[in-house]
């Protein structure tokens, strides 16, 4: 199965569903859109949005893993919606740390991750290979983006998807990468990532910073998960120090085997488990 090129959502359930049926303690796993009819005898429904119809015969259990920013239509935020709709579900999933905090309930954290079959060294492709490279969708907000995409326009930065109706980019904006190219371009090309602001105050990281260690890759980030090494530079405003390959390769060898051993989609299966084990 892959699918490193669909949305977040995507991308999590379908993991989740890979791993989950080749365990011999799981019968059956579907994954479900909202208008789609389920079969009864289900144990359990993991619900990725707040306001998706319950499953009235099993247990109802909410991943939280989107980032409301806080506005007029979301005065509070993530958090806001989460209280708002809370009472509806059984059990609670959380993709961060720091969102199971600020919740105040209790429940399983369960953070992205990778998929080590689909993102591993690749090796080097000359089409990628030193280019300052943008993987990513539109949803990070002009601020970010001008604080860390802007800088970049003079080094040769190129833009696979990223922001949307903005002319700044549009210049260096290409096409959706194939779930073949992605981890080419990861095992290749100098990667920029940054973080929504809002997922980045409650410590949730994407799955950016996974696939690229996976893969063994340059990595220039706005943060890096505990346990993975930036050179001494986190928390420092991108671009950080040119020339961009400036990982050495200590640390891109750490940032490898802390991947693999820790932040694979077999571990967070494991935790999931464990904890819907808990609510059964």
């Amino acid at each position: 199965m892959g699918y490193a090129n669909h949305i977040g959502d995507d991308t999590v359930a379908c993991a989740w569903a890979k791993y989950l049926e080749r365990r011999e303690d799981v019968e059956q796993v579907i994954i479900a859109g909202p208008r789609d009819h389920l079969p009864l005898g289900l144990d359990l429904a993991i619900h990725f949005h707040h306001d998706q119809e319950l499953y009235r015969h099993a247990k109802n259990i909410y991943y939280l893993q989107n980032a409301w920013p806080r506005n007029p239509l979301w005065p509070n935020g993530t958090m806001g919606v989460f209280n708002d709709y809370k009472a509806r579900f059984d059990g609670y999933i959380f993709a961060s740390d720091g969102l199971r905090a600020a919740s105040g309930e209790a429940g399983s954290v369960v953070p992205f991750a990778v998929d080590r079959e689909i993102f591993y060294p690749h090796g080097a492709d000359d089409r990628y290979s030193g280019r300052l490279v943008f993987v990513g969708n539109d949803i990070r907000g002009e601020s970010a983006d001008a604080k860390y995409l802007a800088p970049c326009l003079d080094k040769g930065l190129t833009i696979y998807g990223g922001p949307r109706n903005n002319p700044a980019y549009e210049a260096i904006r290409k096409g959706k990468l194939t779930d073949e190219e992605l981890p080419k371009v990861y095992s290749s090309a100098v990667n920029l990532n940054y973080s929504i602001p809002i997922a980045a105050e409650y410590g949730m990281m994407n799955m950016r910073v996974y696939e690229v260690a996976a893969c063994k890759g340059q990595l220039l980030s706005d943060s890096m998960p505990d346990g993975f090494k930036n050179d001494g530079r986190e928390g420092n405003p991108l671009p950080f120090v040119y020339p961009f390959s400036s990982l050495s390769p200590e640390t891109i060898e750490h940032n490898y085997r802390e991947v693999l051993a820790k932040h694979t989609w077999e571990h967070r299966v494991e935790t999931l488990m464990q904890y819907l084990k808990e609510v059964l």
